[in-house]
């Protein structure tokens, strides 16, 4: 089995073969998602996956998926920079997760963004780099190569410094292109960094399109084998015609591709 795989994950045989399937990387309605939480769980206990709910600088959704199934949710969040630069974290316990939001997320929001970014901080990431050093934690850059006037790859790729911070690059993701895909994955492998691949779901039907599998007996392991690296990715990127759906149904409140 390669560590990429361009195709539609059988989910069933996966887990047949040991593996646990993550998608670690959705949004519900608590930002710019159109699915409610319980919404989300429900459908990862039909799938048997692991999900995330990494709202841009929220914690509700996530948090009540918790309370609904804690065995299959990772706490995350995805925060949003001053400057529109994304960064995924998945801390090893709700706890802590809350702490952080608590002390340096919540009162620290400006007015929506553009697009998929609707709650940026006033934080600089460096701000944000140094208050994560306080927690235990997995630290991703998402969809590297989004249509931004800075992307996530040239923002990391100047500052070094915060590159070194990164514990693993987000390669694959349903809403972005093929040719996107592939340059994420020739960077994450040019620096050594894990990769890992997630839906960014936006709405229920592509939950579980894109997941990333590792090998554990429960969930508290997940993420320090995706540090180690021992992760394999499976999906597809939608259609054209699938995004313009997806963006409609969603009223054109975020239209932004990546």
């Amino acid at each position: 089995m390669n560590k990429i795989n361009l195709e539609k994950p059988n989910i069933e045989l996966l887990i047949k073969k040991g593996f646990k399937c993550l998608d670690l990387h959705t949004h519900s309605n608590f930002s710019d998602g159109s699915s409610t939480p319980e919404e989300i769980v429900k459908i990862a206990e039909k799938n048997d996956l692991i999900i995330s709910i990494t709202d841009h600088n929220e914690i509700e959704g996530v948090k009540k998926a918790i309370e609904i199934n804690k065995e299959r949710v990772i706490p995350g969040i995805e925060i949003t920079s001053r400057n529109s630069k994304d960064i995924l974290v998945y801390f090893y316990n709700f706890k802590d997760l809350e702490d952080f939001y608590n002390k340096y997320i919540k009162e620290n929001k400006i007015h929506a963004g553009i697009g998929f970014d609707l709650k940026c901080l006033k934080l600089s990431m460096k701000s944000i780099l140094n208050y994560l050093k306080n927690y235990k934690c997995l630290k991703v850059i998402p969809h590297p190569f989004a249509l931004k006037p800075k992307t996530n790859y040239r923002y990391f790729k100047k500052r070094s410094q915060f590159l070194k911070k990164m514990d693993a690059i987000e390669v694959l993701q349903c809403i972005q292109t093929r040719k996107k895909t592939i340059k994420s994955i020739g960077w994450a492998e040019s620096i050594h960094k894990p990769m890992l691949g997630g839906s960014d779901s936006h709405t229920s039907e592509t939950i579980g399109s894109v997941i990333t599998l590792v090998k554990v007996k429960n969930i508290s392991q997940v993420l320090d084998q995706i540090k180690k690296g021992k992760t394999i990715v499976y999906g597809l990127e939608l259609p054209l015609y699938k995004k313009l759906q997806i963006f409609l149904k969603l009223g054109f409140k975020n239209i932004h591709l990546k």
